[in-house]
């Protein structure tokens, strides 16, 4: 077992050899590091100021952890799989990448967000209040479905083809009753 210290003005550095293990802290002003090397796992810590970063390196999986006053952000990156986790004060952020298919995901006070990607497919979803809101855009075909409280409107792009449907529950209750007093001659 080794073990160094070097002291330089206000620089410290530690050097710990174990085996198979590595340990290298420094210590300049207010930021710290901390490397650890063991096996296949590599781990590197810097704390500056109000900042935190981990990095976490093991085999094909990579993991950063970044804590910056109130944000805090998440990589992970595993094979062919990124995710991105973001968190500020009421607004949080994950993004996953996975080999054709991106889905991001976004909450922010009362809102949610939802965006899907995956190879010639997008999906959005938004989630505001009582607004409920989705896209789909699949080839040459867009679809938009909004629904806010008691109103649903359907809009689909398909080609040259628009069609849109808003639905309220009393225009489906007015059309009942026509249909049926045209038909049955009463209404009931």
């Amino acid at each position: 077992m080794g073990r160094l210290v070097v002291v330089s003005g206000l620089t410290q550095t530690l050097v710990v050899v174990s085996g198979l293990t590595q340990t290298l802290v420094v210590v300049s002003g207010l930021t710290q590091t901390l490397v650890v090397v063991s096996g296949l796992t590599q781990t590197l810590v810097v704390v500056s100021g109000l900042t935190q970063t981990l990095v976490v390196v093991s085999g094909l999986t990579q993991t950063l952890v970044v804590v910056s006053g109130l944000t805090q952000t998440l990589v992970v990156v595993s094979g062919l799989t990124q995710t991105l986790v973001v968190v500020s004060e009421l607004t949080q952020t994950l993004v996953v990448v996975s080999g054709l298919t991106q889905t991001l995901v976004v909450v922010s006070g009362l809102t949610q967000t939802l965006v899907v990607v995956s190879g010639l497919t997008q999906t959005l979803v938004v989630v505001s209040g009582l607004t409920q809101t989705l896209v789909v855009v699949s080839g040459l075909t867009q679809t938009l479905v909004v629904v806010s409280g008691l109103t649903q409107t359907l809009v689909v792009v398909s080609g040259l083809t628009q069609t849109l449907v808003v639905g309220r529950l009393w225009i489906l209750r007015l059309w009942r009753c026509c249909t049926c007093c045209y038909f049955m001659s009463h209404c009931p």
